[in-house]
């Protein structure tokens, strides 16, 4: 028996520009049993230690049923901002 999520990959990278006040990055699952692979891309813009906006956008590349899901026709992207007081 094959243990559960065996043949995936996963990975994340990020930049922080300006004092922390941009940041980008990326976080991958790629699966080796049929080369699909799911991509989070996020960028964050940080004014001021009290107030953040981010946005959010998913990536698939693959089949439409795969391994890792259905992704197909999930292109939902999200903005979204905190504001801490």
């Amino acid at each position: 028996m094959t243990p559960l999520l065996s043949s995936l990959l996963y990975g994340r990278a990020f930049l922080r520009l300006g004092e922390d006040r941009f940041l980008s990055g990326a976080s991958a699952v790629w699966s080796l049993a049929d080369r699909s692979l799911a991509l989070l891309v996020d960028l964050t813009f940080a004014p001021s230690s009290e107030l953040s906006f981010q946005l959010l956008a998913p990536f698939f590349i693959g089949g439409s049923v795969t391994e890792l899901g259905q992704f197909s026709g999930n292109h939902l992207v999200s903005l979204g901002a905190t504001w801490r007081f």
